[in-house]
């Protein structure tokens, strides 16, 4: 029985890069392939760690899957690819309320409408039963327009058409506009059906059409050129009050010409403060999350995380 189990270990390890084949190592040397060569290592000792990774298709996910699984203990063992089309955060949240492990091992950088998504019963979740740990930073999207439209700023949008790309229908990208619309008699149009921000990027830079939403972190570290060199224009920030920078940007919890639209528009700007909150499953045994908790509050004091946090940014 040894025997035979020498030889199908042989076998195995003879099958493997045909079953598993591993890119021996990045080719590019720019500083964002080097932070994602550096957040790979950091998985390296943490074997029972469940990483769920978010991003649209084309964007590199299953080449980072497979490096993280090369540098396991269990590497020798079938690499599987498990897809789940669909938006990407809400995926997340979903697979983190059914199928992740109660331990505590299996942790999210959760979609900031969560709440406002279960309650609406766009997502299928009690967004009450997962198990916070800590919020990093609030998040901030930008209705973004290119340089080339003639809406230039929030009023301008009340007056012409803007039409605008948006993602999933309950994405901020697509009910903002709406709600807007409805609310203060901007005109927006809605071209929904993009599968993620990078697409209705590229669309509004080829003319497709004259906006997007993107997030002001995504903004300034992605895409600062356009900042930098004029080539968008801030109609709107959904926050309840403008990022420190960007004071002359109306945000969507400040509008409203009533009492309702003003209580409308404050609890969709509301996701902004959950940002990226970082949580778990439900019904991890709450010593489990009490020590997470701690681990994080060590983590954001910590002086070379701040140092890479401020990098970063």
């Amino acid at each position: 029985r040894t025997l035979e189990k020498q030889e199908l270990k042989s076998k195995i390890e003879k099958l493997s890069p045909l079953i598993n084949p591993m890119p021996v190592e990045f080719i590019g040397q720019s500083p964002k392939i080097l932070e994602v060569i550096s957040k790979i290592r950091l998985l390296k000792n943490n074997p029972q760690l469940n990483v769920t990774l978010l991003g649209e298709s084309g964007t590199g996910k299953e080449i980072i899957a497979r490096l993280l699984h090369q540098q396991e203990q269990n590497r020798s063992r079938p690499f599987v690819v498990v897809n789940m089309p669909g938006g990407g955060g809400l995926r997340a949240a979903m697979n983190l309320f059914n199928n992740a492990p109660r331990d505590g091992t299996a942790l999210c950088a959760i979609v900031q409408s969560v709440g406002f998504d279960s309650v609406l019963g766009e997502l299928p979740v009690r967004a009450n039963e997962f198990n916070f740990i800590g919020r990093m930073t609030s998040s901030i999207e930008m209705q973004l327009v290119w340089h080339t439209s003639a809406t230039k700023s929030l009023n301008d949008a009340k007056s012409r058409v803007t039409v605008v790309g948006a993602t999933g229908t309950s994405s901020p990208s697509a009910i903002v506009p709406k709600l807007l619309n409805d609310a203060i008699g901007t005109k927006f149009k809605v071209v929904g059906g993009y599968p993620g921000t990078q697409d209705s990027s590229l669309a509004m830079e080829r003319g497709e059409v004259e906006g997007t939403l993107k997030s002001l972190e995504s903004l300034q570290f992605s895409n600062r050129d356009w900042l930098e060199t004029t080539k968008i224009n801030i109609l709107w920030q959904l926050a309840m009050r403008p990022a420190p920078g960007f004071e002359h940007v109306p945000a969507v919890g400040q509008l409203g010409d009533d009492p309702d639209s003003k209580a409308m528009l404050g609890l969709i700007a509301s996701t902004a403060e959950i940002g990226r909150s970082l949580a778990t499953a439900p019904q991890v045994p709450a010593e489990r999350v009490k020590l997470l908790r701690q681990a994080f509050q060590e983590m954001v004091v910590d002086p070379a995380f701040q140092a890479t946090a401020q990098q970063r940014n």
